[in-house]
């Protein structure tokens, strides 16, 4: 038998570490991808290779599904519903774009590689945990939904997790939720 890996618990920002961090960045491009990235729990991939076609500013929502150059990575199309603060800051964005891309940098849609690194940069810059990477906003998005209380069927649904275990690694921020479970046990004496 092979020995199982340990379970790691997914790295994830702080509400404060995030404040921090989003004060360092001074690139107003980048900033905005950053916020994009928490608020929608997108992968990079799908937020390098987002086009205004799929973005439904009437429903609120955003389609990630496959094209001729990006493919998900499950597989499936799945639809992201935006927040209030997410709608606002794509509405806005839409009066300015001349491009088929939603995120751009000096004309052309950015690459995945530039984003991991600018991301690490600003990270060192901010003092914060070197080890957080640009996967640890999508990290934060279901962690903090989490920890606010949102069930993980619904995290699971938000992210696109077609394996519900893979949505698991977020149970440990619920352990309010789970003595509230246990005490629906009790014994009448």
């Amino acid at each position: 038998k092979k020995p199982k890996p340990q379970e790691t618990l997914p790295l994830y920002f702080s509400r404060e570490e995030f404040n921090v961090f989003l004060n360092i960045i001074d690139d107003m491009d980048f900033k905005e991808l950053v916020i994009f990235a928490l608020l929608s729990g997108m992968r990079l991939a799908e937020m390098t290779n987002l086009k205004w076609t799929d973005v439904d500013l009437n429903r609120k929502v955003i389609i990630i599904q496959n094209s001729d150059t990006f493919k998900t990575k499950s597989g499936k199309s799945r639809v992201v519903p935006m927040n209030e603060e997410l709608f606002k800051m794509l509405s806005l964005k839409k009066h300015e774009a001349d491009n088929e891309y939603v995120f751009i940098k000096n004309g052309l849609k950015y690459r995945d590689e530039y984003v991991s690194k600018t991301f690490k940069r600003f990270v060192r810059q901010a003092g914060i945990n070197e080890k957080l990477h640009f996967h640890s906003l999508r990290h934060s998005f279901a962690s903090w939904l989490v920890a606010d209380g949102v069930s993980l069927f619904e995290v699971q649904r938000l992210l696109g997790h077609s394996n519900p275990m893979t949505t698991m690694i977020y149970s440990h921020l619920q352990p309010e939720r789970m003595h509230g479970t246990v005490n629906r046990i009790f014994i009448n004496r």
